[in-house]
């Protein structure tokens, strides 16, 4: 089963299998549309101004951009 907010961006994502429990995943998103948080165990993004990806669960190593903003690198 998949939920949807008003923007048609995914916000809730339950897998349907029989006879097994459920477990869902949310998904939270900015202002601009960035995802913020996946999961039920939570994984944070944070974005710089320019909308680029420069963290994942505090994580702050490993992603670097080019000037045209470009993803030249990315975290593990």
């Amino acid at each position: 089963t998949y939920g949807y907010d008003s923007q048609g961006r995914l916000t809730r994502v339950e897998p349907q299998k029989t006879g097994e429990p459920s477990v869902a995943s949310n998904y939270s998103y900015d202002k601009a549309g960035n995802i913020l948080a996946v999961g039920n165990a939570v994984t944070n993004y944070v974005y710089n101004d320019a909308s680029q990806l420069v963290s994942s669960n505090g994580t702050t190593t490993g992603w670097s951009y080019d000037k045209a903003g470009n993803e030249t690198a990315a975290a593990p």
